[in-house]
């Protein structure tokens, strides 16, 4: 089975799992299922290069498919991304008590957390992915080869 698990960062399953279980990642199954949906015909014939595909190699092709785009909802992720800067802009400005220039500060995140952030969300993902299997291969009924 194709996994993820972030290199950059200590990111316990565990935490992601408990995120699941309190609905914190109910946004990602949505946009998961979507993605799903919007790529059904090439995440299909990746699944039947090799004949007809099993549930694990369909699942094995939304994978590929997420981890070859690096997102499920481009847009959605760099509003995230975004009101993480923001909050860095805030904190650091709270912080030091003096306003510094918030594209320094941007930059800065970007530079120190942007790696690790877009890991952090991939590996959600994937454990959503785990969660939510069933509807996703039930959106392959009657379109495998």
């Amino acid at each position: 089975m194709l996994d993820f698990y972030p290199v950059h960062i200590y990111y316990p399953l565990e935490e992601a799992e408990k995120k699941y279980r309190e609905g914190a990642l109910k946004q990602t199954e949505t946009h998961l299922l979507d993605f799903v949906e919007r790529h059904l015909e090439e995440i299909v014939d990746i699944a039947n290069e090799d004949g007809e595909p099993n549930d694990e190699e369909i699942l094995n092709a939304v994978k590929g498919e997420i981890l070859a785009r690096g997102s499920i909802q481009p847009a959605a992720e760099l509003a995230d991304m975004i009101k993480e800067i923001h909050k860095e802009i805030w904190y650091k400005g709270e912080a030091a008590n003096r306003s510094q220039n918030p594209r320094d500060i941007a930059e800065q995140w970007q530079a120190e957390y942007a790696v690790k952030w877009r890991e952090a969300r991939l590996f959600e993902i994937f454990v959503v992915l785990e969660h939510c299997a069933s509807a996703i291969l039930a959106k392959f009924n009657g379109v495998r080869q």
